[in-house]
């Protein structure tokens, strides 16, 4: 089945505001794309939604629209090629770099939250040896996993879902490839080796997987005795959920790091991650021009929808940030 343009857009709305667990209605839809260039009115919306329903991407029940189990297939697929595409064309942007260097201290192509502060903790508590193998999950274009592997001499392998994005690392590690290695993968079927790695981080990444129980149980297989886990999660929650899932042992990374029996220790950073919105929104209006000028100006406008978007949950109190340390027994 072609898809249009409409229809893509569509599919992604859906999927994106089941993530969200936001109602999902027409008017959903249009809204949720609405600050972008696409517009559409209700009726040619609804017109474009019944071939998407016909061809058994999209089911409605009465005014609840839901993905089938195709249409997940199909907007894992546009995502993976969507969000690859805006990673390379953030890496090539010089007005992006500009940006990062704003908003987290340090320019490293960042789509995630994590500030150089941040960063820093992170190696500490990790504490990566030079002859140790790190698995770093979603690592995009591969910024995180070269400095890592800078720093540390650590052998270094990343994986992602966007082929672009993998086939972008690749090329520019193509003289690194005896200490960093990327991978196509996709963090809903982890098919890694069993205790292959000594480290694995997860920055930012894991919101993103249908089932966090089951791909933590796939990152301990991996991992050797004593091996660490990093990772960088913020948790939001909505008006009427209790303040307890706020809390880092009341997290659904918490949860799911209990149903495979590992413990953890914590570190917040929600008052860092708040900056982290603040500056994007003072930095977008700073260079709303180079951002322009280079044909970039998408790009700013995603990082600033997403940064007012985040900054109402902060100012309702409904998210908190944790760094996750997560130790491997002996066996």
């Amino acid at each position: 089945m072609d898809f249009t343009e409409d229809q893509k857009h569509i599919i992604l709305a859906v999927d994106g505001l089941g993530r969200q667990k936001k109602s999902i209605t027409l008017e959903g839809i249009r809204d949720y794309v609405g600050w972008t260039s696409w517009k559409k009115d209700l009726q040619s919306l609804n017109d474009e939604l019944e071939g998407l329903i016909q061809g058994r991407l999209i089911s409605r029940m009465e005014s609840t629209i839901s993905l089938t189990k195709e249409g997940h297939a199909l907007a894992k697929e546009l995502d993976g090629e969507g969000f690859g595409k805006w990673m390379v064309s953030c890496e090539l942007s010089q007005s992006y770099r500009k940006f990062c260097m704003r908003v987290f201290g340090v320019e490293r192509c960042q789509f995630d939250m994590m500030t150089q502060k941040q960063f820093e903790k992170l190696l500490e508590v990790l504490n990566i040896r030079a002859e140790e193998r790190v698995l770093d999950l979603g690592c995009s274009t591969g910024s995180v996993a070269e400095t890592i592997a800078d720093l540390t001499g650590a052998n270094v392998t990343g994986i992602d879902f966007s082929t672009n994005a993998i086939r972008f690392a690749l090329e520019k590690n193509r003289e690194r490839q005896d200490r960093l290695s990327f991978q196509v993968m996709d963090m809903d079927d982890l098919s890694l080796p069993p205790k292959n790695f000594d480290v694995v981080i997860a920055i930012d990444t894991l919101y993103f997987v249908s089932n966090l129980s089951h791909t933590i149980a796939a990152i301990k297989v991996c991992l050797r005795e004593n091996g660490r886990m990093g990772i960088f999660y913020s948790t939001h929650i909505k008006d009427k959920e209790p303040k307890e899932m706020l809390l880092p042992e009341g997290t659904l990374l918490a949860k799911a790091l209990r149903d495979n029996g590992l413990s953890f220790e914590t570190r917040e950073f929600t008052d860092d991650e708040k900056g982290v919105w603040e500056r994007s929104i003072q930095a977008g209006d700073e260079l709303r021009e180079e951002f322009d000028a280079e044909g970039n100006g998408g790009i700013l406008d995603d990082r600033i929808y997403e940064a007012k978007m985040h900054m109402a949950d902060f100012e309702a109190g409904r998210v908190r940030r944790y760094l996750y340390r997560v130790q491997i027994a002996q066996e």
